[in-house]
């Protein structure tokens, strides 16, 4: 199998891989893979404060923009583009709070496999923290 690299990306994909996610007529691996553009996610993921905003929503926590800009010490300005781009790229959803000026931002179960574990459909992220393995057919007793 060769794989295309993906440019400013440590992640390769076998050749077509992408081209699959981008053409809605082919069957994708998980019900929600095919509204994903893999290089368009990683490239909002690859942000070091749109990570940290991941991290901060791994394990189902909903986050608003005022709470993110007193956590992180960044403008509301700041933080709106980074929810924009996380919300556009399919990587967070967001939801109308109680006040419907509020937005609460998440990301949806249907990713959150596993606690710390995020699966894109195209790829599973482990973020900090100990994760036990999913039991294999090789484990030992």
């Amino acid at each position: 199998m060769t794989y295309q690299p993906v440019h400013q990306c440590l992640f390769s994909f076998p050749i077509g891989f992408i081209d699959g996610f981008m053409n809605d007529s082919t069957p994708a691996s998980t019900p929600t893979a095919s509204r994903f553009n893999p290089a368009v996610a990683l490239a909002a993921l690859g942000n070091t404060h749109r990570w940290q905003i991941v991290q901060m929503m791994v394990n189902g926590q909903e986050l608003t923009i005022n709470g993110l800009k007193a956590t992180m010490g960044r403008s509301y300005n700041a933080v709106h583009k980074d929810m924009k781009v996380l919300c556009a790229a399919g990587v967070v959803a967001c939801r109308n709070g109680e006040d419907k000026r509020l937005g609460l931002f998440h990301i949806p179960a249907e990713f959150r496999v596993l606690p710390n574990i995020v699966d894109y459909g195209f790829c599973r992220l482990r973020f900090g923290g100990v994760v036990e393995d999913l039991i294999s057919p090789w484990a030992k007793d």
